[in-house]
């Protein structure tokens, strides 16, 4: 059984996808679910046969984040779009599993001779590919990307969506009665839901809010540790992470929270330490390709938009703001973007003392 997927590199099909799809109303409908399926496959290094997950239809209701990172209201998109060899543990989209993939010379030799690859995990053939946690397919994918010698610019796809996949590993709240409590309090502050509103910024409206809740005094000192908490997670759920760093510096002592929750804030800080490691490499792949001229210019625009919001999120906001004027200067950048472009430039322009 086959299905039809998306070009992983043609900006303007996914660029389209994820905004259009993602701000309800400006399509006449939003896609009904992220819907999975099997296809058989074949692995082009070993010819080990077995059935991988794919995406049937794609779902973004649940919000379009600045750069680019769409999640569905069910199964994560970005979390199926790799799939392993439970033999060789080769790695790709499951186009890189095409019958006619051409590998370069060599490459075969290192995946089953040496260096191999490693998984880090226990894999055999019997392995579903369900059971593979997508941050250690992206982690194969990259080694193989590499030794395929692939292009900048497919490169910097696959690290924005590994730095994507590390940002939603950490953004998973723990179960506890009082926590659940207090976020059903929140949720009075949460804006009113509209068709036509991106989802994720709705959440971030609502951080707003809250943060001025906070700081106004209106919590007792027995909420207060816990609705920061909320706040903070809001902001790493979308990586917004140096608004969650103000709020729980790496390394302070947070005695007022208990346990399991200042154990959560330590696996939080090292999920940010990973999407950043990725989201420097996907800013210098991209980088790389437009200077290369890899880019066609119809995507250049989109190009230095992501370009410019990768390095606000890096915490360089001067040269964050060089890019979102590069692509406002474009008359073919997509006119959501822009407004993206010029919102975001907006806000680095108000922050203080932006750093080179």
């Amino acid at each position: 059984m086959g299905f039809q997927s998306v070009p992983v590199y043609d900006w303007r099909v996914w660029v389209g996808l994820m905004i259009c799809v993602g701000l309800g109303g400006i399509l006449p409908q939003r896609l009904e679910a992220t819907v999975l399926g099997r296809q058989d496959v074949t692995c082009p290094v070993c010819a080990q046969k077995f059935r991988a997950v794919v995406l049937v239809s794609v779902d973004t209701s649940a919000g379009v984040d600045r750069d680019l990172f769409a999640r569905s209201a069910g199964p994560q998109p970005v979390f199926h779009r790799i799939v392993t060899c439970p033999r060789c543990y080769y790695s790709g989209y499951v186009e890189d599993f095409r019958a006619d993939i051409k590998l370069p010379k060599g490459f075969g030799d290192r995946l089953l001779k040496s260096p191999k690859l490693d998984p880090g995990m226990t894999i055999t053939p019997k392995t579903d590919q369900r059971m593979i946690p997508a941050d250690v397919r992206y982690r194969l994918a990259v080694r193989c990307y590499r030794w395929r010698r692939m292009s900048a610019e497919s490169m910097a796809w696959l690290y924005l969506r590994a730095s994507w996949v590390a940002r939603d590993n950490g953004s998973v709240y723990p179960r506890t009665d009082r926590l659940q409590r207090v976020m059903g309090f929140v949720e009075r502050w949460l804006p009113a839901d509209t068709e036509q509103q991106n989802q994720a910024d709705r959440e971030l409206h609502l951080v707003t809010r809250l943060a001025a809740q906070v700081a106004e005094g209106r919590f007792s000192r027995y909420q207060t540790p816990y609705v920061k908490f909320i706040l903070a997670m809001m902001c790493r759920r979308h990586g917004e992470n140096h608004l969650f760093e103000s709020l729980f510096p790496p390394g302070r002592p947070n005695p007022d929270l208990p346990e399991l929750l200042r154990k959560k804030l330590d696996k939080v800080h090292a999920s940010i330490a990973e999407e950043r490691d990725y989201q420097r490499l996907a800013l210098e792949q991209f980088q790389k390709a437009l200077d290369g001229s890899e880019v066609s210019p119809s995507n250049r625009a989109s190009a230095n938009y992501l370009v410019g919001e990768l390095y606000r999120r890096l915490g360089q906001p001067n040269r964050a703001l060089r890019y979102y004027d590069q692509a406002l200067a474009d008359p073919k950048l997509d006119r959501h973007l822009a407004n993206w472009a010029r919102q975001q430039r907006a806000q680095v322009r108000s922050a203080p003392n932006p750093r080179p």
